[in-house]
């Protein structure tokens, strides 16, 4: 009597074991995965505009851009993270008029959910 990691003849006369059967499923599952896991954590995205400043965000980061600022002030970037604190950049000051292209680069540990640039004028 055959066990299950013996070989036996196939009906095309090849030798295979049970051994087979694991191995084509766990190929199956190893290619649909990565497929469907990378669209689960896939996000992102762009802010409304605050005085032509924005932020854009990734899977867990998020960075700034004025191109170029409509007023003068202090800006910062803020990032909402799932299942940690907010993180907020430094404020910056940039003038009216200018390109200040990736400034306050954020990060959060797991993901990020949204970005905002923050605006408290000159003084």
């Amino acid at each position: 009597m055959a066990t299950s990691d013996s070989p036996t003849r196939s009906a095309s006369g090849g030798v295979r074991t049970a051994g087979w059967r694991i191995a084509t499923v766990t190929a199956v599952i190893a290619v649909v995965v990565p497929a469907t896991a990378g669209a689960a954590y896939a996000s992102g995205g762009t802010s409304g505009r605050t005085n032509n400043c924005y932020s854009t965000w990734g899977n867990t980061g998020s960075s700034a851009h004025c191109l170029p600022a409509t007023a003068t002030g202090y800006y910062q970037n803020h990032l909402v993270c799932n299942g940690e604190g907010d993180k907020v950049s430094n404020w910056v000051l940039i003038s009216n008029g200018a390109t200040v292209d990736n400034w306050g680069q954020l990060n959060c540990r797991f993901k990020a959910s949204s970005a905002d640039v923050r605006y408290r004028g000159s003084r």
